[in-house]
């Protein structure tokens, strides 16, 4: 992908529609977004059908098992499924913006159709075998935090229970996916960012493209951890344990927002820095002209001079103001404000929770 501003154009073809054979087989999950786009039944509502599913499926088993006389496993059922099917559909829905944004980006990318064709399938299609590696991985992780759990009290029996074991499993396999979703998505950004040598500081547009994916994957971590401050945790969370919790979280989200885009960022502040010192030695040009005429008596032409003078110094401060980060006004206050989503999530629930009766 690194000759890709050296490709010329060609016939065309529709986003992500190949001419050809994949260059790679597509993951289980792209099978069930494509099942879902056909579906006659809106997107959302085939996903509440699909939680919905998932939460008869995890409270049944726990029903069955007859395990539980506190309803705890009511909760784990309602927590796994949301969990799921909250990181299936970011991850639908971060393929669909991805899609757009490799579109809008497409008038820096000297490619034709087939080659198109090609990074659409690659942005938004996760090969089959390493996402169910991850997935793996994360089933993995739930059996390696088996031995952590307690097992001489009653909620940690219920943690430990098979059928609690295997929810979690899901929904770490699919949190497991989804930061591989995210880790490659991320890097092919970066790479495709990397294609170009040049930029138009007056003609930005193109280049906010994928500044509102890396947004939008930070707000899903954002979201994905205000989802781990559930029912399940709401009562046994205390201000240390929030912080552990929110820590490692918030720094990786704001990475994910703007690692991405340094790379536009550095060619935009060098095509900045570049403008203004033309137009500071056009400048000097200007002045020096002034101090000619000046030494020479010369005093007919300062008023065009003038002119020109003010409209470079209109310029300058113009130039001064160009951003060089990609992206709209006011997109980074709003994602620094979306940072203290999970402490109002858990503050209402502690409110809420110290409101009920009994308490």
């Amino acid at each position: 992908m690194a000759d890709l501003a050296d490709r010329p154009a060609a016939q065309d073809h529709a986003p992500g529609v190949l001419p050809h054979a994949p260059p790679y087989p597509a993951s289980w999950l792209d099978h069930l977004f494509d099942w879902i786009r056909k579906a006659p039944a809106p997107v959302w509502m085939t996903y509440a059908g699909l939680w919905a599913l998932l939460f008869l499926l995890f409270s049944g088993l726990g029903w069955l098992a007859q395990a539980d006389s506190q309803g705890h496993f009511l909760l784990i059922a309602v927590d796994g499924s949301l969990f799921v099917v909250y990181y299936v559909s970011l991850m639908h829905y971060l393929d669909t913006t991805a899609g757009r944004a490799l579109q809008e980006f497409r008038p820096l990318l000297q490619v034709d159709g087939n080659e198109f064709a090609h990074l659409h399938y690659q942005l938004t299609t996760l090969p089959a075998w390493p996402a169910l590696l991850a997935g793996a991985v994360g089933v993995l992780i739930t059996l390696a935090g088996l031995p952590l759990i307690p097992k001489d009290t009653v909620l940690g029996g219920i943690l430990r229970h098979p059928i609690t074991q295997t929810i979690y499993a899901i929904a770490n396999a699919v949190f497991c996916t989804f930061v591989y979703h995210t880790v490659r998505q991320l890097r092919f950004v970066t790479r495709l960012h990397g294609t170009l040598t040049q930029v138009n500081l007056f003609r930005r547009s193109p280049l906010y493209a994928f500044s509102r994916l890396t947004m939008r994957i930070g707000f899903g971590w954002i979201l994905g951890l205000s989802l781990a401050l559930g029912p399940r945790l709401a009562g046994f969370l205390r201000p240390q344990d929030l912080f552990l919790l929110w820590a490692p979280f918030l720094p990786l989200a704001a990475l994910f927002f703007v690692l991405p885009l340094t790379g536009i960022h550095r060619l935009l502040a060098r095509e900045k820095t570049r403008l203004q010192e033309d137009i500071e030695q056009r400048i000097e040009a200007v002045i020096a002209r002034i101090h000619g005429h000046q030494d020479a008596d010369s005093l007919g032409d300062l008023g065009g001079l003038k002119t020109l003078l003010d409209s470079l110094m209109v310029e300058r401060e113009m130039v001064a103001k160009l951003p060089t980060w990609p992206w709209q006004p006011g997109t980074l206050a709003g994602f620094t404000s979306a940072l203290l989503i999970p402490l109002a999530v858990w503050l209402l629930q502690q409110l809420i929770t110290n409101w009920l009766p009994g308490r």
